[in-house]
């Protein structure tokens, strides 16, 4: 299955959502407000089926076609960052896996 670049950032969104294993509801929030419900949902169900080296797998595998220079990347990475800040604050957790994140999005 082809998957657009709504599909690559719901998935981020949500692979980043699920960093500190609590999925809030303000996470959820931000993450409708960018990709919508359709998306929301199929990649969620999608995330849900993946193991921890499938989800990684799939994020660097699309970070390849969606993610072509500099600009891209900063703007997902920024993507990423406010929904670490979603709840106001970002723990070390989320602040390791945002590290992991940008070395996978690289």
């Amino acid at each position: 299955m082809e998957y657009t670049y709504q599909d690559f950032l719901a998935y981020a969104l949500i692979y980043a959502a699920n960093a500190d294993f609590e999925f809030l509801p303000e996470e959820r929030a931000y993450i409708l407000s960018k990709v919508g419900m359709e998306e929301y949902e199929r990649m969620s169900a999608l995330f849900d089926e993946h193991s921890d080296m499938e989800s990684l797998r799939f994020l660097s595998e699309n970070a390849t076609l969606y993610l072509r220079n500099s600009i891209d990347r900063n703007k997902m990475m920024e993507e990423l960052k406010e929904l670490f800040l979603a709840d106001h604050e970002m723990d070390t957790l989320e602040e390791n896996i945002w590290r992991v994140l940008d070395d996978i999005l690289s």
